[in-house]
């Protein structure tokens, strides 16, 4: 009984992290096709588009997602959102240099 027990915590456990694995693997993909997305707009300076790429799989939890909106929303001179998506980033990681850098364009 406690062999069967123990295997079938162990195959669970297994399944599990299949399954995270597998679901962590789709969400990075799709993190990754938003990103290139947002940066080929940008290239191409549709910043609105840019912006919207990262919007369809955005997580205010999310450090790069935040600092990269920050950037974008400067550029379409959305200051009070560029701060705002600044402000996340720094709370994300306060000893980051890149938001408090770029925090200050939107706000002189």
């Amino acid at each position: 009984m406690y062999n069967q027990m123990e295997f079938l915590k162990k195959t669970l456990i297994a399944i599990s992290i299949i399954f995270a694995f597998q679901t962590f693997a789709q969400d990075n993909k799709a993190l990754q096709t938003a990103f290139s997305k947002s940066y080929a707009y940008e290239a191409k300076y549709q910043y609105d588009d840019a912006i919207k790429a990262i919007k369809e799989v955005y997580n205010e939890k999310s450090y790069p997602m935040n600092l990269r909106l920050g950037w974008l929303n400067y550029l379409v001179k959305n200051y009070q959102y560029s701060v705002n998506y600044y402000q996340k980033a720094i709370a994300l990681m306060p000893a980051a240099a890149e938001p408090l850098w770029g925090i200050v364009s939107p706000q002189a």
